[in-house]
């Protein structure tokens, strides 16, 4: 079959061999490259190593060869749908096989790619080099000795093969074939891996020639250092003049190198040329528009950043000492005329996309305040203004420092009007009574932050920094956001809604939103700036004594430099400071400070070498772990196995468009195809493939969204629920399978919560306790005792709510299964008569239930040497099997459950090693209350859990599950499982006494081992 390559869309015919000829000889990719991506049959999968791109190949021919829709479908019934995926799976492995077992051309591509080139090996050698060289935890040495051992281990294993192997063709007579002796030299080939790369200078070479390491370039500053040094002769220490340098790295071949690579300048070329009326990027705002080099040439904008970093730890003795100042893409770090030179001359560029010359022009120089005063020419100093020297970038043709406009947000509001103003506040509250310093500590230790703010959780706020408005807070800029964001959910509810303080801090939250935005109209900065004028005002209102910051002037020009530059979170530090934790590893693990400066320039190129080598610079898609491949079938194939979607498939290729009853029908037909082949929870990755696979076989559905396929299916992000089409007919589907699965809710006669008593306190205050445990699991009493007070609000909501499933009672309630005993504690307060039955009477049924089974035939053990736990356990086991399941209907069809579907359903037995994940994600085992106990032979019953659809409650015995079971099924207001019916009836009835209906066979067991003779 003819294979399409992933760089130049050229269709290579002829076998998989001709597409890597095609890949090596005209883009140069060979083992070394980590990317990937097919392009077979609208698939789009990437690919970090060859051979799982290889074996994804090979599948795709497998399925050319055996796939034949027009021999199996016979007609679109659901059970001719799953014949048709039995038999594709099952020719499809009879096909690998037989690959596996002929010579087949496919697989002579395999030792094609097998074959142990010496180029070949030293390409993933380099590989593996630049990849530990790259890494910031590791010192040059340690590579070194990996190497020397890695070296040494190869040679011997490899050795060790060669003999043997020799050995066994020489038994045979065949030492001297030509084969072997080719195998021969493969062996000494493969002996030597490191073969040419033995040093740190011949990798450095290496990297050097390939053209992706960029030497940094030592450049002289103006003064010298002074340094001791001992002479070795005479043993006299002596001041030695060392000459001030800076690293800088060549703007002119990196850039080159990075808008060479595939798709980087097709996607910047793309962006500028966007218009849709809102600001997205600097590109959108005004002064880019009105910029003469940006606005009329093929150009691209610098944003330069300048910041010190401290490179050693800032409690120690060396403070300062060894104190950098990182430039990245700046001024400093660079000769006057480079800069000059790119706006003026610009550079070459040979891509597909692109041919000719491209200039760039600093766009803006962003930093803290002080960096940038010093860096602009203005003067170094909190307190006072003023132009301080000429900046060198008034040099340059196309920028000037007068439009400089950007603001760092993170440190003027994160780290400046922030902490300032929440000190203020919460000072204030604290002397209203409002709260205590205790009890916001409190809150802010216990509050549930989630996983997207774990990392980010704010330290305790100590007395002494509250007193001192002006001093620092101890809390990064990353903390800082997330307690102001988080601190209304923390203690919003003590504050009254009146309060002024309260309503200074919603201001200032409601700025910072509109400021943090990462894309907003025109119309929103209007807004922002009525928003700061109200809180500035109401600032002096209410601390008269107080004047404003500097700060808080800069953010009075936030809503103009929007408009001219576009969103400023994308000027911000918090990227640029990130960036600082790779340095200061790098400075932790070699501890060499002799020319630090330089270990750093050289250890940042590796890691940019090792980037550029691996192809992973501008990667759009990550893999993580092994992974496996999913290969739809193709869109065309699966719309023609019936009438309708041959016609969906003729208007798209005559018509190019589709009527809105076709594209329902389009869309039914594609997921029930996507349910078919991967179950009811489909991966996003598996829908976004699907979608895409869709506008790739028919460009006319694409849409105007940035990726072409948003219209029908967008993925879910920033606890935004998933998109489109597919995603909207694939939760409708699932929702009625839910209901389909799931038990429906109690006759109206069962219904005891009637005979509850009204709420103990008031309704609003109840609702207020409901809202509170939507977002707070601890403290733990406090949780406990606002359940108890809700629990009759809640059994009444439940029950006035009939079509909610647990799934939706638990998104109203989460903390009854997230707090242990939640559950026994409402069934106490609904029905408290019967919350201890099951404790105080089964171990008296016990002795009547299991002499009756024994009777029966149904428990052949012998029972003397058991414990009364073991015979409680033994039987709640056999009562099952005692009371045959009940024929039951559902949707006009009839089910005969058996005695052990029955078991299964009531008490699930698995193993110890069970995967609970997988257990509960199963469509079966997961969406049911029911049961599991997990036992093996020797030990017997391990563990026991009640489960609850997507949740697994443990308890400390196979009866408190039990209990705990019974007990859900009357919190959440459910039927029991239609299998084991009869068990929970009779539990019901025998057991716990509660009234209701009861089945004959319920009725006789319950007579005759709870009211008929004691000895049986």
């Amino acid at each position: 079959m003819p294979y399409t390559c992933f760089r130049c869309k050229q269709v290579i015919p002829g076998h998989a061999k001709g597409l890597f000829i095609h890949l090596r000889a005209v883009h140069g990719i060979n083992y070394a490259s980590t990317f990937f991506q097919c392009c077979e049959d609208g698939c789009r999968r990437t690919f970090r190593y060859i051979r799982s791109f290889r074996r994804h190949l090979l599948q795709h021919s497998v399925t050319e060869k055996h796939y034949r829709p027009e021999q199996h479908f016979g007609g679109s019934t659901g059970a001719s749908v799953q014949g048709l995926s039995r038999t594709i799976n099952a020719e499809m492995q009879n096909a690998e096989i037989a690959d596996l077992e002929t010579p087949t051309q496919e697989n002579k591509d395999d030792d094609y790619w097998d074959e142990l080139e010496p180029e070949t090996i030293t390409e993933r050698i380099a590989l593996f080099l630049a990849t530990l060289k790259s890494k910031s935890a590791q010192t040059y040495s340690t590579v070194s000795f990996v190497v020397q051992q890695t070296s040494s281990l190869i040679s011997d294993i490899v050795g060790s093969l060669q003999s043997k192997t020799l050995s066994l063709f020489e038994k045979f007579g065949h030492k001297d074939d030509s084969g072997v002796q080719k195998l021969a030299c493969d062996f000494e080939e493969a002996k030597s891996p490191f073969k040419g790369l033995e040093s740190d200078f011949k990798q450095m070479q290496y990297f050097t020639k390939s053209g992706n390491f960029i030497h940094p370039i030592e450049e002289a500053l103006p003064g010298v250092s002074y340094v001791q040094r001992r002479d070795s002769a005479t043993g006299t220490v002596r001041q030695v003049a060392v000459q001030d340098v800076f690293y800088r790295v060549p703007l002119k071949p990196l850039l080159t190198k990075l808008l060479e690579l595939p798709g980087i300048l097709d996607a910047i070329f793309t962006w500028q040329q966007r218009e849709n009326g809102v600001l997205l990027d600097f590109y959108d705002g005004e002064y880019c528009k009105q910029h003469p080099l940006l606005s009329s040439k093929v150009s691209v904008p610098l944003l330069l950043y300048n910041d010190d970093c401290e490179t050693v730890n800032p409690l120690g003795s060396k403070v300062v000492v060894h104190k950098l100042g990182f430039l990245y893409f700046t001024i400093k770090s660079l000769p006057q005329k480079e800069l000059k030179d790119l706006e003026v001359n610009g550079i070459t560029l040979n891509t597909p996309h692109f041919k000719g010359e491209m200039r760039f022009s600093v766009a803006q120089l962003c930093g803290d305040n002080l960096g940038l005063n010093a860096i602009l020419g203005f003067t170094e100093s909190f307190s006072e203004t003023g132009v301080k020297r000429d900046s060198i970038l008034n040099n340059l043709c196309y920028f000037n420092v007068t439009h400089n406009q950007v603001a760092d947000v993170m440190h003027d509001l994160l780290e400046g009007v922030g902490p300032y103003e929440l000190k203020l506040i919460l000072c204030s509250l604290i002397e209203d009574k409002h709260l205590t310093l205790e009890k916001l500590n409190f809150r802010i230790t216990s509050f549930d932050y989630g996983f997207p703010d774990l990392k980010n959780k704010p330290s305790v706020i100590g007395r002494h920094e509250l007193k001192n408005p002006e001093g620092a807070m101890h809390q990064s800029a990353a903390q800082t956001w997330c307690l102001l964001r988080l601190l209304p959910c923390m203690i919003g509810d003590l504050i009254p809604e009146e309060n002024e303080h309260w309503e200074l801090l919603l201001l200032l939250l409601e700025c910072m939103e509109l400021i943090f935005l990462p894309s907003l109209t025109p119309e929103a900065a209007v807004y922002l700036a009525a928003i700061i004028d109200e809180h500035h005002s109401l600032f002096l209102e209410l601390y008269p004594n107080l004047h404003l910051r500097p700060k808080h002037h800069f953010m009075v020009h936030y809503p103009n430099a929007i408009l001219k530059l576009g969103p400023l979170i994308q000027f911000w530090s918090m990227r640029f400071e990130a960036k600082h934790g790779f340095f200061k590893r790098i400075s932790h693990v070699t501890c060499n400070f002799k020319n630090i400066c330089k270990t750093m320039a050289f250890r940042h190129q590796m890691m940019q070498c090792y980037s550029l080598l691996s192809g992973s610079v501008f990667k759009s898609e990550t893999e993580v772990g092994p992974g496996h491949s999913t290969l739809l079938a193709k869109i065309r194939q699966i719309l023609q196995r019936s009438l309708e979607g041959k016609s969906i498939v003729k208007s798209l290729d005559e018509m190019q468009s589709i009527t809105t009853k076709q594209r329902r029908l389009l869309v039914r037909i594609l997921i029930s195809h996507l349910l078919e082949t991967n179950g009811e929870m489909p991966s996003s990755d598996t829908k976004k493939g699907l979608a895409m696979a869709l506008v790739y076989e028919f460009p006319c559905l694409k849409d105007d969204t940035g990726t072409s396929y948003g219209a029908w299916y967008t993925p879910g992000r920033k606890h935004r629920p998933a998109t489109g089409f597919l995603e909207e007919r694939l939760r409708n589907v699932r929702k009625r399978m839910r209901k389909l699965k799931q038990p429906g809710h109690l006759e109206p006669q069962q219904d005891y919560i009637i005979s509850t008593p009204e709420y103990g306190v008031p309704l609003e205050k109840v609702q207020e306790m409901v809202e509170w445990l939507k977002v707070h699991k601890y403290p733990i009493s406090e949780v406990e005792n606002y359940m108890k007070e809700t629990a009759v609000y809640r059994g009444k909501w439940i029950r006035n709510n009939g079509s909610k499933s647990i799934a939706e009672v638990l998104k109203e309630f989460p903390r009854l299964v997230d707090n242990p005993g939640m559950i026994s504690q409402d069934f106490c307060i609904l029905y408290p008569d019967a919350a201890r039955k099951l404790f105080e009477n089964w171990s008296t049924i016990t002795e009547r239930i299991l002499p009756y089974a024994q009777r029966e035939g149904k428990l052949p053990s012998v029972l003397g040497d058991m414990t009364p736990a073991a015979k409680e356990e033994t039987a709640l086991k056999v009562l099952p099997t005692l009371l045959p399941p009940s024929i039951y209907r559902r949707g006009g069809k009839v089910f005969r459950p058996t005695t052990e579907e029955g078991l299964k359903s009531f008490i699930d037995m698995q193993p110890v090693g069970t995967n609970m994940v997988e257990y509960l994600n199963h469509e079966m085992t997961g969406a049911l209350l029911h049961i599991l106990c997990l036992s093996d032979e020797t030990r017997g019953t391990s563990q026991t859990f009640a489960i609850i659809p997507g949740h697994a409650i443990e308890t400390e015995s196979l009866l408190e599950a039990v209990d705990l079971c019974f007990k859900a099924f009357f919190v959440f207001d459910v039927q029991y499982t239609k299998q084991c019916l009869p068990t929970w009836e009779f539990l019901q009835h025998a057991v716990y006494q509660i009234e209701g209906k009861e089945s004959s066979s319920v009725k006789f067991l319950r007579t005759t081992v709870v009211s008929g003779p004691h000895d049986m």
